[in-house]
């Protein structure tokens, strides 16, 4: 997977040129994988406009399914609602194709497939500059540590998506 090839070789597949875009973080809010699943989860499954008690409903129930504590909930509908109302996903909602949950198949020039799943692309601009946008969800507490990693899987996602579609693409990972 392009998670799994990221670990492994950060600094061979390069991702240098991915842009990162932050939201406001809570420093206090909780963390770790269960908080990061409930907040993508969230940010896939809402309305792009959606208020907050939408984003509440819809995290609550998330949260349900994955055993999560009412800090969580709290903490990630929060998440999501300030994610919602930056300007990176102001951007989104003026694009004219959106894609959520994008599966990624690439092959590498060693003949290896690698899959994954880009959390968002979205497309911009017209009359031959079209490009897409290509973002990866991460709600870690820090990710200077993980950086070369994070930068690497989208970089996989982003140049997967560039050659079946023969466009070209930008990588953003989106720090929620």
């Amino acid at each position: 997977t392009a998670t799994e090839l990221s670990i492994a070789e950060p600094g061979g597949i390069g991702g240098g040129e991915i842009e990162v875009i932050e939201t406001m973080r809570d420093p206090g809010r909780p963390h770790g994988p269960r908080f990061g699943s409930l907040v993508r989860l969230a940010m896939l499954r809402v309305s792009l406009d959606a208020s907050d008690d939408a984003i509440l409903a819809a995290v609550t129930a998330e949260g349900r399914m994955l055993g999560a504590d009412d800090a969580e909930v709290s903490g990630a509908a929060r998440a999501v609602s300030l994610a919602l109302k930056s300007p990176l996903m102001t951007r989104v909602r003026g694009s004219l194709d959106v894609r959520r949950e994008c599966p990624v198949l690439l092959k590498l020039d060693d003949g290896a497939i690698v899959e994954g799943i880009a959390d968002l692309a979205f497309v911009e601009g017209a009359n031959g500059k079209t490009i897409w946008n290509v973002v990866d969800f991460k709600t870690d507490l820090a990710i200077a540590s993980r950086l070369d990693e994070y930068r690497a899987q989208i970089a996989l996602y982003a140049r997967g998506i560039a050659r079946a579609i023969d466009l070209p693409t930008h990588g953003i990972l989106f720090w929620i």
